[in-house]
Parts: C-alpha cells; structure tokens; sequence
C-alpha cells in the first residue's frame, strides 16, 4: 500500500477519538440534534493523486456535537477546544503507531446542516513531515436509535481507555527525553586501557562487591532521517531542522550473578576497535564497529560503590540514511550472596582439580629460563 495511503487511514482514524472528546456544547447552538452524514475532502502536500473522500454518518447531539471521520480509533487528547456562537474549535494530539498527529478544526452549524475544516500534521518515525487540509460538510439525514446511544456508551468508554493511554504514553516519552540527556561518566583518575596488563596492578582492586546483583536498564531510542544533503551557500535543505523522534521509555530488570572479574573482563571483538578503561572505582569505554552499510558507535561507563553502580550508555547506529541513538541508564543493586560465590568456587576448584588431575608429574621448571610458564602459573592459564 502507498505510504501516502497508510497516512490518510492514519488520519480519519486519528479524527474520531479527537473530536468525539470535547465537552458538552451550549443550549443555544443552532443545531438540529439527530443522525447526521459527514463528508470529509482531504488534500495532502506532495500527492501527485487526488486522496478518496470519507463518508460517515453518526449521531449528533448537543452533548456530542463535533464531527467525525471513520469508526477507527486511536490514541488522542483533546488539547483545548472553545465555542463561538454556533462554531465550535478544536486543537488534538494523537499517536498512531509510529506517527504522532497533531491538528485544528472548526465547524459551524446552521441548523440542519454544518461547514468546517481541519488542517494536520503528521510526524513519521524518522521524523518526517507531511501536511493535509480537510473540508468537512454535513447534513442531517435522520433521528438518532437506540443503537446510536449504545454506540455512544461504547464510544465514551474507548476514548477513556484512549485518554488514559495517552497518558501514559506521553509520561513515558517525557522520561525518555530526560533519559536521553544524561550524559557518559568521564574517565576516572589515572584511567588506564585493561588491554594494558599493567592496569590491574595500577588500579587495584575496584569497588565491587561479588554475589547476586539486580541489574536495571532503563532505556529509549532516538531516530532521526539522514539521507538529505547538508545545506549550502546558507540554502536550508528540505530535511534540515527535523524533529528527534524518540520512543517511550521501557524498563528491563534481571537478577544475576556480578563477580568483580565481570567488570575487568576484557576482549577485542571482531570487526570493532574497543577500548575499555579503568579509573579509580570507574569503568568506561568506547568502540567503534564497522558492517556493511552500517556503523556503530557505543560510548559508556559505569561508577562503583560497593554494593551499587550506576551509569549510562549510548549507542549510535548510522545505517541507510537514518541514524538511531539508543540511551540508557544503567543502575544495579546487590541483593546478597545467592549460590553466586559458592557455585563460583565450586566451579573454580573443579577446574583447578581436572587441571591438576590432568596434568603428568614433572620437576619443578626454571621460571627463569621460560618466564611464559611464570605468567600461566600466576594468571591460571
């Protein structure tokens, strides 16, 4: 299906719950309360074709007087709304999806019959814009049923449920914005790579309290369109000026077992150029990994303190003229030894007994001959 398709569907959705939430209208409204039919035109920039006309009939009355669009519902909020005489206007913000909708309308009633129109804005994931205009006109073409009154009931009850989804989700993008400014841990003091073999001895031993640890991460992502040229000659390419899209907030905690040897670990990955440092009671790293059409970038660190830690870590992936930014905060807690430290111990016995088992009897080496065998004896490899 046409993007452009998939937008209109979006929008007459977006219109019911909106406009069906206003508050009740004045006694004095020249309106003919019934069952009226409302015709929507839509105009969308950038359409080389004409979009279809909707057409709908509802129940209006005075304490449900605004218009709408299709039987589809979605995730809006009546902004504000005011009423002039017998015109009645409307400011809303709805989530679809990945779209966020935000819009104005008015009509005017005459009667038996109503004028109006709506102008929206539709905001992609990637943070594309596109604009649409609608010429609304009704008339009425009956009495209301008692079908009518169910509906409305069921309306009522779709749009509280809609409200207080909407709710949440905006309290939940609120925490994402908060989430994405916080910022890395610096390096801590005398920070040296753990690549480094001398790190260990430099640093001592960190601030880290082995056994079972809660681990939280509370994370959202930012996605913003790339693929335009930068602007020249002060010339404002079409992109430029984009909104973040961010998504809402989510929380992920795990229970598991954090050995300070966790925190030390050190690898090289493949086809990734990783640096990790160590600082006082800080970790921190970087690394840069290149695929195929795509790059990823990680930043992040972690400060210590015994029996807790707390950090960030962000993530950018430029792929295919879209970059995402992942932010996330990182918290953890120890909950107690668990079987963390015995099962440790148990493990690294057993491995230090097969090893032992294993291994031939032989005289004691000259260490001083062959310092490889000095550095497996010390390190357990």
């Amino acid at each position: 299906m046409n993007k452009g398709i998939l937008w209109v569907v979006a929008v007459t959705g977006f219109i019911v719950t909106a406009i069906s939430g206003v508050s009740p209208l004045r006694a004095e409204m020249n309106l003919s309360e019934g069952r009226w039919e409302t015709i929507m035109e839509m105009t969308m920039e950038g359409m080389p074709f004409k979009l279809p006309t909707t057409v709908a009939t509802q129940c209006i009355t005075r304490e449900n007087a605004v218009p709408k669009g299709s039987d589809k519902q979605s995730n809006c909020k009546v902004l504000s709304q005011n009423i002039t005489g017998n015109t009645v206007t409307w400011k809303v913000r709805c989530v679809e999806k990945d779209m966020i909708n935000e819009g104005e309308g008015e009509v005017t009633y005459s009667g038996g019959s109503y004028s109006g129109k709506m102008f929206m804005t539709m905001t992609g994931k990637k943070g594309a814009t596109k604009n649409m205009n609608i010429k609304m006109s009704g008339r009425r073409v009956g009495d209301c049923t008692e079908q009518d009154r169910k509906d409305r009931d069921k309306l009522k009850a779709q749009i509280d449920q809609a409200k207080a989804g909407q709710e949440d989700y905006e309290a939940k993008i609120s925490r994402a914005e908060e989430i994405a400014k916080l910022t890395v841990p610096e390096d801590g003091p005398g920070a040296c790579l753990l690549s480094d073999p001398a790190c260990e001895g430099k640093s001592g031993t960190l601030n880290l309290q082995d056994g079972q640890w809660e681990i939280t991460e509370e994370g959202t992502t930012a996605t913003k369109d790339t693929s335009a040229t930068k602007a020249t000659k002060g010339k404002s390419s079409a992109r430029d000026g984009q909104k973040m899209v961010y998504a809402p907030a989510n929380t992920q905690t795990t229970t598991r077992c954090l050995l300070n040897q966790d925190a030390l670990s050190y690898s090289q990955e493949q086809n990734c150029v990783k640096e990790k440092k160590r600082g006082g009671d800080r970790i921190t790293w970087n690394y840069t990994c290149g695929h195929p059409g795509a790059t990823i970038e990680e930043k992040g660190g972690i400060v210590y303190n015994g029996n807790t830690y707390s950090g960030v870590k962000i993530v950018k992936t430029n792929s295919q003229g879209t970059e995402i930014t992942s932010h996330t905060r990182l918290s953890g807690r120890r909950m107690g030894d668990g079987n963390c430290l015995a099962l440790h111990m148990d493990t690294s016995t057993k491995r230090k007994g097969n090893a032992e088992s294993s291994k031939p009897a032989e005289a004691e080496p000259d260490n001083t001959q062959n310092p490889v065998r000095t550095f497996k004896k010390i390190f357990g490899f």
